[in-house]
């Protein structure tokens, strides 16, 4: 069975398997024209990422066609910018507009990349174990949702009501417990 194409599966992805002459004429069409998608065209019974393989594998720079456009590099100046200003506002959406021409997903790569904690990531956390204990002994002192949760800072008053009820305290009379209670004189 001498076959120029074999296809061959691996697991999900499908793989071609071509023969020493296929692969020589892919590299003499590549040399000709970097671009991966025409020479598959050209050359028949290859796909776009067998060439793509065979010129990584021959040491071929693709510079045409898919591989040509990718996705534009943000410049070395741009970057600093973007940590610096991520550095005095963590929030990537703000910095990709203050800083123009990058999207506030770029933003929110160099930040991880950086190491840089974003607002958004922080703001679905859990209470720690430790904030809640203080929010429970800031309520056993004043049982007012909204204070507490201005005087711990970092929290909700829907969390710290939230919190309340589990620790079965009970709150005032005040904006955070009428919006989260039930007229009683309503019955």
């Amino acid at each position: 069975m001498d076959m120029a194409v074999r296809v061959a599966k691996n697991g999900f992805a499908m793989r071609q398997i071509i023969s020493e002459e296929k692969r020589r004429q892919i590299i003499a069409a590549l040399k000709d024209n970097p671009n991966a998608t025409q020479i598959a065209r050209e050359v028949g019974c290859v796909n776009y990422r067998t060439v793509v393989r065979v010129a990584e594998g021959a040491g071929i720079d693709l510079t045409a066609g898919k591989a040509a456009r990718g996705h534009p590099r943000v410049s070395p100046e741009k970057h600093a910018q973007i940590i610096a200003a991520l550095k005095d506002n963590p929030n990537a959406a703000a910095v990709a507009k203050q800083i123009g021409g990058v999207s506030h997903t770029k933003v929110g790569k160099i930040a991880k990349a950086a190491g840089i904690a974003l607002a958004a990531a922080e703001s679905g956390k859990r209470i720690s174990t430790k904030q809640r204990a203080q929010i429970i002994g800031a309520l056993k002192i004043n049982p007012n949702a909204a204070a507490v949760a201005t005087q711990i800072g970092g929290v909700s008053q829907v969390a710290v009501w939230k919190i309340a009820k589990a620790a079965g305290i009970e709150l005032t009379r005040g904006k955070a417990a009428r919006d989260h209670r039930p007229n009683e004189l309503s019955t």
